[in-house]
């Protein structure tokens, strides 16, 4: 793999600072919105199909964009990290311990690579929805990290983003030939035997441009027993010829991940780096080719079109205690398999037209999409003996009652509508509203009890609202405010897992179907955003409302047994501000997010592992915080640049959260923490660029994650202490070089 990607030549210019993310971006752009098919647009778009927009000032909603310098600076990685390092109200929550595996959370709402989590956000590649069909889910380790151009993080329930847009979008776009230099290599290695190398090469003769990246990354891991590695490949190839252009992305992404999870806290005090049962492995494949068209049809209209194809593959394999009292000599253990083949297909299409309404700069978006899924998933339990150090000895003898094997089709299309109507030079109205309609089909390949036929079809919009305070001032103030609602259906895997009296083992069975409705999220957001001459600023207040929210219910002695059940609300509300400024070549951020993420009323769930519990239940009253959200999360960074030396440092507080089967808020949180990372570069040459790292680099313990289990039956009466938790990641040092050696 590391010969493969040292094929690929080399591209785009060394970051010489810390790169600069902004919740606006343009320093500023015309007010009427014009048609270009140029790659290099200064506007945000509105849906996820078009690449024309309005000014981002004139959004009326909070939005976080990350550039390529930004993006270079995340380190070799991932996504989950880069959002969590530079965005105000992201966290993460390592519930694997694995660097690829992360749950990501914004303002409350998380996506997550996990089967089974609840996924409040929609996250796009290209313009192509990249949750996943059978679960909703966001496979990290697969997208292309070293070939993301920029991203953007829209607050919000965006009806125009479809799907899973519940607390926001995250967009990404990919680089081209146009904008790409000829020869990039990048290689580093850091503690754990982590080592990561990449290359990218990119160029345009003509009308033709191409671009190419290829990334390995491979580690040991800190905890016991946790090697991964990720391959990935990207390839772009694009023309435009006169109002003509497209543009042909093929990614290609395998992985083998290894995730042994929450450990109970009695033998982490003893080794942070302890398990409690492995391994818990993950592979995963991806075949993802999309095309993207467009077509200036005039000066005042542009059609766009997309079409993809997405092939991926889950593969797992977890070992895990029984949950019953055996007697001596009979099997204790479980070896847990399952399988998910996936096919994603559909195309979209956008018309643009800019206009003018009422003699008013006005920009108009008309689009229809459809698309497609197949999933296949098959499970089954081998029976196991467990060894001293807490792994598996399978007996060949298979549980005849865990066997799965359900075929799953999701078909949904959309109509969708967007408008941005500049009333006066101060004063800019944005609407946006779609139709979504969707089918869920089960069939059980081995009985009758999941087949089923679910239907879901909703109307969502939004409405809001930009003023500019101080138009004509260089140091401009924006008052901006708006109402949303968007809404998700309930996955294959919720709707197979939804019955209390029998609880499954995700993601490795599930029961007969009873029926799940459909989450509908209506959020608000205001706030004030403005300039100074080498800085801007933002504050925000929000407050979203779920109906029906969907909630995995821990049920049984296990950790990861449950069920999933809608409960009538939830709230999520709360306090944004951030801060950021240069001063020549230094700069530096400060951000705050205060979030409030509460039961809207009151209920009675099973928990049998809380101490407190009455007959296995707890009573949750409303106003009860969700487990696994931070009420305060701070960040700070700072960016020094002196010659040819850098020295970036930045730290991420976060206040206690609850652990999941704790929902009542009974029992002590998990602790509050706060790290701090550093990095000092060195520009050798131009095209040479050496860094030396430390991520907690005061090596602070701490923990992202809880949830209440089971510890005595497996470590013995001297563990009692139901809490299990996921430590976070000691002081690790990296060292990385970049060369650039053919930079344009």
């Amino acid at each position: 793999m590391i010969a493969l990607a040292l094929l690929l030549t080399f591209s785009i210019a060394i970051p010489a600072g810390a790169g600069q993310e902004s919740p606006s971006s343009a320093e500023s752009a015309a007010d009427e919105p014009t048609i270009q098919i140029e790659e290099e647009i200064d506007v945000l778009s509105l849906t996820p199909v078009s690449e024309i927009g309005i000014d981002p000032e004139r959004f009326p909603w909070s939005l976080h964009q990350i550039d390529g310098l930004a993006l270079e600076q995340g380190g070799p990685i991932g996504v989950t990290q880069i959002l969590e390092r530079r965005v105000p109200g992201v966290h993460t929550n390592s519930v694997q311990n694995n660097p690829l595996q992360n749950e990501l959370l914004f303002r409350g709402f998380s996506t997550s690579p996990l089967l089974g989590s609840s996924s409040g956000l929609s996250v796009w590649e290209d313009g192509v929805r990249v949750n996943e069909v059978f679960g909703d889910i966001v496979q990290w380790d697969l997208l292309p990290i070293l070939a993301l151009d920029r991203m953007e993080l829209m607050a919000g329930a965006h009806a125009a983003f479809g799907p899973n847009t519940l607390g926001g979008a995250l967009s990404m776009h990919t680089k081209s030939g146009r904008k790409s230099s000829i020869g990039r290599f990048q290689a580093g290695a850091s503690s754990w035997g982590r080592r990561h190398v990449g290359a990218e090469s990119g160029g345009a003769w003509g009308s033709w441009a191409a671009y190419g990246a290829g990334e390995l990354f491979e580690e040991e891991g800190w905890r016991d027993f946790s090697p991964s590695e990720s391959r990935r490949l990207f390839g772009k190839l694009s023309y435009q010829q006169g109002s003509t252009a497209w543009d042909l992305g093929i990614g290609w992404a395998g992985s083998r991940l290894v995730g042994n999870g929450t450990a109970p806290v009695e033998l982490l005090e003893i080794d942070r780096a302890e398990v409690f049962t492995y391994p818990d492995e993950t592979d995963n494949d991806l075949f993802f080719p999309r095309l993207r068209w467009r077509h200036n049809l005039g000066s005042e209209a542009l059609i766009e079109g997309i079409i993809f194809y997405r092939r991926s593959d889950i593969s797992t394999f977890n070992a895990d205690a029984l949950d019953f009292d055996g007697e001596a000599g009979e099997p204790d253990a479980a070896n847990n398999r399952s399988h998910t083949d996936q096919l994603g297909y559909g195309a979209s299409l956008q018309i643009t037209l800019t206009e003018e309404a009422w003699s008013r700069p006005n920009l108009l978006g008309l689009g229809v999409s459809w698309d497609e899924g197949d999933a296949g998933f098959d499970s089954s339990s081998e029976l196991a003996f467990l060894t001293e150090d807490r792994t598996t000895v399978g007996t060949g003898v298979f549980d005849p009652e865990s066997f799965v094997a359900v075929d799953s089709h999701v078909l949904r299309s959309a109509l969708f509508a967007t408008d941005s109507l500049q009333l006066t030079q101060r004063l800019t109205l944005t609407a946006q509203a779609r139709y979504d309609s969707t089918s869920i089909r089960l069939r059980d390949r081995i009985g009758t009890e999941l087949n089923g036929a679910h239907e879901y079809g909703r109307l969502n919009g939004g409405l809001g609202a930009t003023l500019s305070l101080r138009p004509d001032s260089r140091k401009p103030t924006t008052a901006f405010a708006g109402v949303s609602r968007s809404s998700r259906t309930p996955t294959p895997v919720e709707l197979t897992c939804a019955d209390p009296d029998d609880p499954c083992r995700l993601p490795n069975a599930f029961v007969a179907d009873p029926p799940l409705h459909e989450v509908v999220t209506s959020g608000l957001e205001a706030g004030l955003r403005g300039r100074w001459n080498q800085g801007s600023w933002s504050a925000s207040y929000f407050d979203s409302k779920n109906e029906n929210d969907i909630l995995f219910v821990s049920s049984g002695r296990l950790t990861n047994a449950g069920y999933f059940t809608n409960v009538d609300s939830t709230r999520r509300q709360g306090l944004e501000i951030s801060l950021r400024g240069r001063n020549g070549l230094h700069s530096w951020f400060l951000s705050y997010t205060w979030v409030d993420a509460s039961f809207g009323s009151a209920l009675v769930l099973p928990s049998a592992n809380h101490p407190l519990a009455i007959d296995g239940e707890i009573e949750v009253k409303d106003g009860d915080a969700i487990p696994g959200i931070p009420f305060h999360v701070g960040k700070a960074g700072l960016s020094l640049r002196f010659g040819r030396w850098t020295a970036v440092a930045s730290t991420t507080a976060q206040s206690s959260r609850y652990l999941r089967g704790d929902e009542a808020n009974l029992l002590k949180p998990v602790s509050g923490f706060l790290t701090a990372d550093a990095e000092l570069s060195w520009t050798a040459r131009s095209w040479i660029r050496i860094a030396l790292a430390a991520d907690n680099l005061f090596g602070h313990e701490y923990e992202t994650f809880g949830v209440l289990g089971d510890p005595q039956q497996l470590l013995g009466d001297d563990f009692s202490n139901p809490r299990f938790l996921s430590p976070g990641a000691p002081r690790s040092v990296r060292l990385s070089v970049d060369l650039s050696p053919f930079d344009r």
